[in-house]
């Protein structure tokens, strides 16, 4: 923050308007998240006096932003969109949270922003809530025709949301949804909608946080074998999933570009012999992060048949309560199946769903190993 009474000469703003135009990434946000300082509102205007043409950043692509409980200024964000803007991430954790502002913004935002690649947007709000914003959030997705990458945490009310979203993008690429709240039914309704909606995606990210005693099984993402070129799945569940060695191969068959699969669900899970369906079934696979079921004792070394063809990571969950296990025949079953060159990685708990979209992140989060 500048005082009111400090002149910048036109020398310093030459020497701003220099570096604006090199800059093409921007995060801002608290402390805690970025470790920057703060942008006020009177900085903003002191610069935008300067600059009466508009934009100040003329070439920025990249824009996260995040706001938290110090007040919700669209003004701040709207300085920062330039016609270059391809990357948007919003992020509102602010308590009691601000709709009537956060609609503002949206709606500021749709007549700012035409050409986004990728939105991001993150909200801490309840279903009502979410709800208030289903209509000015659609407006805007509606007004980037060449959207590739859509996210959406706390802010899916309903499926209806999602029917609407797969009309006004049909060509998306990546989608990540957090399903809150949901019933098992409007679950996989929404999976349905999802995959007949859009047949093109590469990359799909679901949290399904409704806690259930509910059992799942193959058949319940059944849906999401319709999307034969995906190359990246990442799946959350607030409850168990059962997967039989036909559903794996089933999977395969469908995915045969996947790279990346992450299955995170609460125990019990999966045998860890069936490993060696999941090297059997995704010759193309290179990161498995998946929770196993350590009760269940893999095969000797020699009864291995195969190992993965391209598999580079592997985390293991579900070693919370590693009891009475045969440990060096574990190593030896997962040397065995990985071979040499695989990262294995084994964890006492499972994933947070606030990682779940962050692969990157997840990998290098700080879990338990051993």
């Amino acid at each position: 923050e500048l005082r009111p009474d400090v002149i910048l000469t036109e020398e310093s703003w030459d020497r701003f308007r220099s570096y604006a135009q090199r800059v093409r990434a921007l995060t801002y946000g608290p402390d805690y998240i970025t470790g920057s300082g703060s942008i006020s509102t009177g900085l903003i205007l002191r610069t935008l006096a300067a600059h009466p043409e508009g934009r100040f950043l003329p070439h920025l692509r990249d824009l996260r932003w995040y706001f938290d409980d110090h007040g919700l200024s669209d003004l701040n964000v709207l300085a920062f969109c330039s016609p270059s803007l391809q990357r948007m991430q919003l992020r509102i954790d602010a308590f009691p949270f601000p709709v009537t502002a956060v609609k503002r913004l949206l709606s500021s935002l749709t007549s700012s922003l035409k050409d986004l690649k990728s939105f991001k947007f993150a909200a801490d709000a309840t279903l009502k809530e979410a709800a208030e914003l289903e209509r000015p959030l659609i407006n805007l997705i509606r007004n980037q025709p060449g959207l590739q990458e859509l996210e959406l945490r706390g802010s899916i009310p309903n499926s209806d949301l999602v029917v609407e979203l797969c009309q006004v993008v049909p060509r998306l690429h990546t989608f990540n949804g957090e399903l809150y709240d949901f019933t098992r039914e409007e679950f996989l309704a929404t999976l349905a909608v999802i995959a007949q909606g859009w047949p093109s995606l590469r990359c799909i990210g679901i949290v399904y946080g409704q806690e259930t005693e509910d059992v799942f099984d193959g058949a319940d993402i059944e849906a999401l074998l319709q999307l034969s070129d995906l190359e990246d799945v990442k799946i959350w569940l607030d409850c168990p999933l059962k997967l039989k060695i036909s559903d794996i191969q089933h999977m395969g068959q469908a995915w045969r570009q996947l790279k990346s699969l992450i299955l995170s669900y609460k125990q019990p899970g999966i045998p860890l012999s069936r490993l060696i369906t999941f090297a059997n079934s995704f010759l193309s696979l290179e990161l498995l992060f998946a929770t196993f079921d350590w009760d269940s004792e893999p095969p000797s070394a020699m009864d291995v048949p195969c190992r993965f063809a391209s598999l580079r990571i592997l985390t293991i969950l579900g070693a919370e309560a590693i009891i009475n296990i045969d440990m060096l025949r574990i190593a030896e079953f997962l040397s065995m199946i990985c071979g040499p060159r695989v990262k294995i990685r084994v964890s006492r708990f499972g994933l947070d769903s606030l990682d779940l979209f962050d692969v990157d992140e997840a990998w290098s989060s700080p879990y338990d190993e051993g």
